[in-house]
């Protein structure tokens, strides 16, 4: 079932109007892919109140679900959506306004919050222990603010501590060891169902696979013995690192792809996989087959073997 986003109510205007306050405050702090969206949020609301599910949105900005509810959890952190707890809805919120409370709010309330979160942490003797490890593996103190980042994402939001420890590791392999980063590889593995550390491990390990085994496992499944086109390899290296599809699920889209086109077609697969969804073949239809003529049963295997012998010859 779809998760429906309701944008807030806005007349329909001819062009965007977005506030320098936006580019100095907020535009250097978002990642690429929530800008994108986020303009195309805009765009959607100058047209007047709609409703979008998140697939529909990440097929058509060609980005992948997850991103988009990445972007929602950023937006919302920022104070840039909100959350409709009547409705469950998200509505953007009118920027205008929103920078005028922002401004008049001044320090006063985020030194408050801060104050707050700080007192909690005083007294959580486990959470100390775990900043004590995290300091180890990070390899350096972490100021007060990476400590309450860390403490949002354990407390607030359900991150794993396997998963956390997983992900500065990760960061740090990869020379990118800032909190806002870490925080995004954390949140992101939990949105791909991963929670625990073996799990994560796995999931890199997956992730770091070099093209050429890649291409190499691929033409195995397809009884390939030709090399690969060029266009094909870009769409299996898209598939495999952009839409983090498993080599098991580009084995079941091929199946049916075979099945429904009695052929390789890269399109077809990029359709299949694309979607999220297999298209069975419909047996038992009356609309299959001619009337009075007896068909045979094949067995899928034979079918498989048979088309790829045919496309090696």
């Amino acid at each position: 079932m779809q998760t429906k986003i309701k944008l807030g109510k806005s007349k329909p205007v001819s062009s965007l109007k977005l506030p320098f306050d936006f580019f100095e405050n907020h535009f250097r702090l978002l990642s690429a892919n929530t800008v994108k969206i986020y303009m195309y949020l805009m765009y959607l609301c100058s047209l007047g109140e709609v409703e979008i599910s998140e697939e529909d949105i990440a097929k058509k900005l060609s980005l992948d679900t997850s991103s988009v509810k990445e972007c929602y959890i950023e937006l919302e952190e920022y104070g840039l959506i909100s959350l409709n707890d009547s409705t469950n809805d998200f509505e953007l919120v009118n920027l205008e306004e929103f920078y005028k409370n922002y401004f008049k709010m001044g320090s006063k309330e985020v030194k408050k919050e801060i104050k707050d979160k700080s007192k909690s942490i005083k007294f959580d003797e486990d959470f100390k222990k775990k900043i004590g490890f995290i300091e180890d593996v990070y390899g350096k103190d972490l100021n007060q603010n990476d400590i309450l980042e860390i403490y949002d994402l354990l407390t607030n939001y359900k991150i794993p501590y396997d998963v956390l420890i997983c992900a500065i590791e990760y960061s740090a392999s990869k020379n990118k060891k800032s909190f806002n980063y870490i925080s995004k590889v954390a949140l992101n593995w939990k949105e791909l169902g991963l929670n625990s550390y073996e799990s994560c491990e796995k999931y890199i390990t997956d992730e770091n696979l070099d093209s050429d085994k890649l291409f190499n496992n691929v033409k195995k499944i397809f009884g390939l013995k030709r090399e690969l086109f060029d266009v094909e390899k870009t769409f299996i290296e898209d598939w495999y690192y952009n839409k983090h599809k498993t080599l098991d699920d580009i084995k079941k889209a091929f199946e049916s792809t075979i099945l429904n086109t009695g052929k390789l077609s890269f399109p077809y697969l990029n359709k299949v996989l694309t979607n999220d969804k297999t298209v069975e073949l419909k047996r038992g239809s009356k609309n299959i087959g001619l009337n009075n003529f007896k068909q045979r049963e094949y067995d899928s295997k034979d079918v498989l073997n048979a088309l790829r012998k045919k496309q090696n010859s």
